[in-house]
């Protein structure tokens, strides 16, 4: 079969696994599968259907529009989101249909039920602004839910058109990333028949709460919450406990400068494991705990860590472009409470994990140089469904079989494939394989990292490089597929990718040790892995360039403000003034505690030297910005400042703003909108980094200027 090489509007055509739920009894797993229409540019999820033995091309599509399916306990009924179209209610006595569709969230993400057996769903939920996160309770007959509560006030229309309205802001967190602005609407939990009716408001408050779990009897539900005073400026998780009426709410884990998430009880109902760590200073390290409620429902004492002496971090945090979800990281009890099943990253790997609650004792559940991006059990912990991503391919179905038992790690064991839904696309197209490689970065460290090299790779040639830093920096790229790098390395670039200090997979160490030093020994780290493959022989070291977002393109632009050794650069969604960062972005004041200690005005010179505008007058390499109007992590007040500044000198800039676009555009946003932002990355270099298979349309020569490195001031004490 002829193979061609990768393009942008691959993107159109590839099918995206995930939520992948096996039935309490292990004999169907239900997961989803979202696509692309690429004449209205909408994405689709569907629910799909298989059976732990069944063999690719035997699936079945089982709800044509629909996500976050659960199986009840008792395995007759699927539960699932949706904003597909279902009869509404009558109208409320002198209510008009338009009042009734907006009081009953027409539109809006809903719950519904449908048959394990198929049949007709039917519409759970009726909530205003949507409902999300069904939760069985133990018996099958209710479920908890997760909905929005308050109010946006119509603005009526004149001329055909909205009238502007007055926001009256009176705390900070009143808009957010993705979400807009959110200070009129708060997270709250509720409870609902499985039959129907009336949902019933468990709690209430000016905070939000959410990740319910109910306990094995049925009757008290573990949440959480963040109801402590700073909960605005720095928001942290805790886990409370309330009666299943809502009832006698009370803190289980409420811990002052703790972060604590996604709770889960023992079999037996005297235990809650649940993930967290410091607020401050823990790297992006997650670690599991365990805690036993009191009869009043406090913790009989303080939580035990299982995973102190482990080097995984046990959430998802490898990061790709090709979903913005991670895995469900919740802890999940093996049936005897002698184990907790959990996902767990390592050196760019995410495999899932047990932990043996006695002594912490850790064994791999699956193993290898994968991605898993989703995952659960049955109810006897022998089937693991799981969505495997790998360097070469998006996410397929497998369900692993432990033969012998849940803890008996010396059984049998298998792993079997059981779709392969974009197996037409992949063998269609040339994909390059990354090779590993490690390197010693700043302070003698070793340093983990991935070439990508074209197709046809000739070692006796030398090639253009291009450096891909990754965002966070708490967040690492590993062994996942990223369309980005199969597309630029197909243009006949040598893609270098790496995990500098402060990614996470690597430890606590490792992740805490960017914390506060921002361009310093991470930017050695970077520079040192250039150098590493330039010593390999098959990269011309006149020819380089880097990109990168959010932090990666922090540190984009601190290079390229430090070094001419660049001939182009990409600057994408960046942190670029930490200064009006900490004023604009969702995340100011809590970023800039963590990595600067103190405000602006405490330490203006720390934010200053930590920030790549203020070494702008220093930027000779040609640079492409690219930020998204409705960007609230990383204001595009950021790119306009540098954009600004470079053009006022007149160097050579440019900027993309993409419209109505938020900070995840590269992973979810408008699907023309991110064709078109990858196609403007291979362009970009072309013009200024030409190779045989993508000649430059406007290419300026490289000169001196790309050799020369400009002395870096001494860092702030």
């Amino acid at each position: 079969m002829t193979q061609r090489s990768i393009t942008a509007a691959d993107l159109y055509q590839f099918a995206l696994l995930g939520g992948a739920q096996i039935s309490p009894d292990g004999q169907r797993i239900a997961y989803t599968v979202t696509g692309i229409d690429h004449e209205t540019y909408a994405y689709h999820t569907a629910i799909w259907l298989t059976t732990p033995t069944s063999q690719p091309g035997q699936e079945r599509r089982f709800v044509a529009r629909g996500g976050s399916p659960r199986w009840s306990p008792d395995g007759q009924t699927l539960a699932f989101v949706s904003d597909r179209a279902g009869e509404m209610p009558d109208p409320l006595h002198g209510e008009s249909p338009a009042d009734r569709d907006k009081r009953c969230g027409k539109g809006k993400p809903q719950i519904w039920l449908i048959p394990a057996d198929g049949g007709e769903a039917y519409q759970l939920t009726f909530m205003r602004w949507g409902a999300s996160t069904p939760t069985w309770s133990p018996d099958s007959t209710r479920l908890l839910f997760v909905a929005k509560t308050g109010d946006i006030p119509d603005m009526p229309e004149h001329n055909g058109e909205r009238e502007p309205r007055v926001r009256r802001i009176t705390r900070f967190g009143y808009r957010f990333n993705g979400a807009g602005y959110i200070y009129e609407l708060q997270s709250h939990l509720f409870v609902v028949a499985a039959t129907g009716g009336q949902p019933t408001q468990l709690t209430d408050g000016d905070w939000h709460d959410g990740h319910p779990t109910w306990s094995p009897d049925g009757q008290t539900i573990a949440f959480t919450t963040d109801r402590h005073d700073q909960r605005w400026l720095y928001p942290r998780g805790e886990v409370w406990l309330m009666d299943a009426d809502g009832t006698r709410q009370r803190p289980l884990l409420a811990i002052d400068d703790h972060d604590f998430d996604a709770p889960a009880w023992s079999p037996d109902g005297m235990t809650i494991a649940c993930l967290g760590g410091p607020q401050w200073g823990n790297g992006g390290h997650t670690d599991v705990y365990v805690v036993r409620p009191g009869q009043d429902g406090g913790a009989t004492a303080a939580p035990r860590c299982l995973t102190t002496d482990h080097f995984q971090t046990f959430s998802d945090a490898i990061g790709g472009d090709m979903r913005n979800d991670h895995a469900d990281p919740t802890p999940v009890w093996s049936p005897d409470g002698s184990e907790i099943y959990v996902i767990g990253n390592a050196r760019g790997a995410g495999n899932v994990y047990a932990l043996r609650v006695e002594d912490g004792a850790l064994r791999a559940v699956t193993s290898g140089d994968h991605h898993v991006i989703a995952w659960s059990l049955d109810a006897a912990a022998r089937n693991v469904a799981l969505v495997i991503a790998d360097v070469t391919q998006p996410g397929d179905l497998y369900v692993h079989r432990q033969e012998g038992g849940a803890t008996n790690s010396g059984s049998a064991a298998s792993t079997s494939r059981l779709t392969a839904m974009n197996a037409a696309l992949l063998d269609a197209l040339e994909l390059a394989t990354p090779e590993e490689f490690t390197f010693t970065g700043a302070e003698g460290w070793e340093i983990e990292g991935w070439i990508l090299k074209p197709p046809h790779f000739d070692p006796t040639k030398r090639y253009p490089l291009l450096l891909e830093v990754h965002g966070g920096p708490n967040t690492a790229y590993g062994y996942t597929f990223a369309q980005e790098f199969q597309l630029l390395a197909s243009r006949g670039y040598v893609v270098v990718y790496t995990n500098p200090r402060g990614s996470t997979s690597y430890g606590r160490a490792f992740g805490q040790a960017v914390s506060g030093i921002w361009g310093q020994a991470d930017y050695e780290d970077v520079m040192a892995g250039v150098d590493a493959v330039i010593a390999r022989g098959y990269v011309d070291p006149q020819r380089l360039g880097i990109l990168g977002g959010s932090y990666g393109g922090f540190m984009t632009s601190w290079t390229i403000g430090h070094t001419n050794r660049f001939a182009a650069a990409i600057t994408d969604r960046s942190y670029l003034d930490a200064r009006s960062f900490f004023g604009t972005s969702d995340i100011g004041p809590w970023l800039s505690r963590e990595n600067w200690g103190r405000p602006w005005w405490e330490d203006p010179e720390r934010y200053r030297w930590h920030s790549p505008l203020t070494y702008v007058a220093n930027i000779q390499t040609p640079l492409l910005i690219i930020h998204s109007d409705e960007d609230y992590r990383c204001p595009i007040e950021q790119a306009e400042q540098l954009f600004t500044a470079l053009v006022y000198q007149g160097r050579e800039v440019e900027m993309l703003r993409f419209e109505k676009q938020n900070h995840d555009l590269s992973r979810n946003g408008h699907p023309r909108l991110r064709v078109e932002r990858l196609e403007a990355i291979v362009d970009w270099f072309a013009r200024y980094l030409p190779t045989a298979d993508h000649p430059a349309s406007n290419l300026m020569a490289n000169d001196e200027r790309n050799h020369v490195t400009i002395g870096a001031p001494s860092p702030v004490e």
